[in-house]
């Protein structure tokens, strides 16, 4: 038995690395970026301005649901983080992912910025 769920969590790893790949892809199609890179980038510490571009391009690009299923629950964390959400410029969006950190991290405006 153990078996068998071990190879249903590496299946499962591999199709979330293929979708997550896939996405990359999709989203930055009018960059110079491969999916290694942004893999690279999103890895790193810190928000730097290439992390905080690549976080606002799978925020207004995807669709929420794909966005929680390729992101780790540490990297939605820092996704969601309001110095990455006051770089989006629709203002409904904005107010969205406020709300989506509020409720699944207990973060608001203030005490996220």
């Amino acid at each position: 038995m153990r078996t068998k769920e071990k190879e249903f969590s590496n299946e499962t790893k591999k199709i979330m690395n293929e979708k997550r790949r896939e996405l990359f892809k999709r989203i930055m199609w009018d960059y110079t970026y491969t999916p290694e890179q942004i893999e690279d980038i999103i890895k790193n510490e810190g928000l730097g301005k290439e992390k905080i571009m690549m976080y606002r391009k799978i925020l207004m690009s995807a669709r929420w649901y794909d966005i929680l299923e390729i992101l780790s629950r540490q990297e939605l964390r820092e996704a969601l983080k309001e110095e990455i959400i006051t770089t989006i410029w629709i203002q409904s969006l904005r107010a969205n992912y406020r709300h989506a950190r509020r409720i699944l991290f207990g973060e608001d405006e203030l005490s996220a910025a």
